[in-house]
């Protein structure tokens, strides 16, 4: 490979007894040596040799998987636990129920360049590659993809992991409208208007409401 070093072995698959390594510098220099099978082997299982640390900083809490690149470029998956909390629906400030919820945001050399929301009968614990997701069942939120319409929103850098809990807050305090939601899709309800109203009156979330959308690894994996 140009401008590296590269290191290439050879084994004797008849006896498997020696091991022939070259090693080629970026400078055309070729080394070559035989080694004892045994020798080899301590070298690759030798993980200070093969192995760079990378060093991942403090994550969200509940974050239930990542895909990490480095710092600025990565794909992170975080539970939201239900319960109520404020909306705004048309303008109206309402205290809602909310289902569990996944977020996944994609994070590209500090920007949020993709995000996506998803609801869960399952607790943090339990949730696997196999757990069904439900389409978000309120507004701002497209069904079956789960694609999250920020409008006008302008979104901060995210300079750490953690700073997807300020973009989480900037979702839940969003106006919201009736936009992108549709009966029998986002939720098994005649309106969205009717879906505020009862899950303001109500103390946990209606899971029966819900509209399967697939599972954790077709959505989010």
């Amino acid at each position: 490979m140009e401008g590296h070093n590269l290191l290439i072995s050879t084994i004797n698959l008849e006896d498997q007894k020696t091991v022939t390594m070259e090693l080629i510098e970026k400078n055309g220099v070729v080394t070559q040596k035989v080694l004892r099978y045994d020798d080899f082997l301590s070298i690759v299982n030798d993980k200070e040799i093969f192995t760079e640390r990378i060093h991942i900083p403090k994550l969200p809490e509940h974050t239930v998987s990542i895909r990490w690149d480095d710092e600025a470029t990565y794909e992170a998956v975080i539970f939201v636990p239900g319960g109520k909390r404020y909306a705004n629906f048309l303008d109206q400030d309402l205290n809602i129920c909310y289902p569990n919820i996944l977020f996944r945001a994609t994070v590209l050399q500090s920007r949020m360049t993709g995000s996506a929301i998803f609801a869960v009968k399952e607790d943090f614990e339990t949730i696997s590659e196999k757990t069904e997701v439900f389409n978000y069942p309120y507004g701002n939120v497209a069904a079956g993809s789960g694609s999250i319409c920020w409008g006008n929103t302008a979104l901060p850098d995210i300079l750490t992991p953690c700073d997807l809990n300020k973009v989480l807050w900037m979702f839940f305090s969003a106006k919201t409208n009736n936009h992108l939601w549709h009966q029998g899709e986002n939720a098994m309800i005649e309106s969205i208007d009717e879906l505020y109203l009862r899950m303001t009156k109500a103390e946990t979330f209606d899971e029966s409401l819900l509209v399967p959308a697939g599972s954790f690894d077709e959505l989010l994996g």
